[in-house]
């Protein structure tokens, strides 16, 4: 047998094979492209075989649609490529064209962008390729973290005209959209507690958000006692109970000061 023979046959074993990969890479390539979502600001291209006066490059209006000749304004946010060539074939079968062959390809699709904003290191907008999701707690990441007066059980997710209550603990895996916009609040106003009587300082203080105070801590904050003070005629008047709390702060010194509660160190009779 002639080497130009073996290479026909060689050729002819190994066709099959070869037009199988080649079908399995455009089915792939074809599924990849449907799963890019059309969005505002994006740029198509619209191929109508043997028909130039159909087919053309066009933008993905604000509004969301593209101007198509003989349609009007087709609705393309939120479709894929595959899903507009299916409704501008439709619109081609219904009067103007018999047998259209429609395919649309994305020429140019602008970065995505989320806005993350409030007590954050570095408020801004948060840019992603195409096709990315980024998570809350990337993006925050990105806008420069929390910042210490953060209140991360309470951030705000705004999309679409909703807004959605989010605690960064059970959220922070949450895919965030092009368009939305996170909102870090502040922390609330401290709680605070007064003290009275004999001490140094009377007045209100705060109480700290990651932990507790106990009685003789509190006291302490208020410069301590005067000479004159009673440790054991100290009374604590607190919400919700009907009578004051009469307590000795050498015998209970972590008994935990709660909000608005009013300490009252009491004097020494001689």
């Amino acid at each position: 047998m002639s080497e130009e023979k073996q290479c026909i046959q060689t050729g002819r074993k190994w066709l099959p094979a070869f037009l199988f990969v080649a079908s399995l890479l455009l089915v792939f390539a074809q599924f990849g492209q449907a799963q890019v979502l059309l969005r505002e600001g994006d740029t198509i291209e619209v191929k109508v075989f043997d028909e130039p006066l159909v087919s053309g490059v066009f933008p993905v209006s604000a509004g969301g649609t593209i101007g198509f000749p003989l349609l009007g304004q087709l609705p393309a946010v939120g479709k894929s490529t595959d899903e507009l060539a299916a409704q501008i074939d439709a619109g081609l079968r219904d009067g103007y064209i018999r047998e259209p062959s429609v395919t649309v390809s994305l020429v140019d699709q602008k970065e995505h962008s989320v806005r993350v904003i409030g007590q954050v290191g570095s408020p801004q907008d948060v840019t992603f390729r195409p096709g990315e999701e980024p998570d809350l707690q990337t993006a925050l990441g990105m806008a420069g973290n929390l910042g210490v007066e953060a209140d991360d059980s309470k951030i705000e997710l705004r999309r679409g005209g909703r807004v959605t209550m989010l605690a960064l603990d059970s959220s922070k895996s949450m895919k965030l959209q092009h368009g939305d916009i996170v909102f870090v609040p502040q922390l609330g106003k401290l709680a605070t507690f007064t003290i009275s009587g004999e001490v140094a300082s009377p007045g209100e203080y705060e109480l700290p958000r990651d932990r507790a105070v106990g009685l003789q801590t509190a006291i302490l904050r208020a410069g301590g006692f005067t000479p004159l003070a009673r440790s054991s005629r100290t009374t604590i008047v607190r919400v919700g109970e009907e009578k004051p709390i009469s307590i000795d702060p050498d015998d209970e010194p972590n008994f935990v000061i709660e909000p608005d509660d009013q300490i009252k160190v009491g004097r020494r009779i001689f």
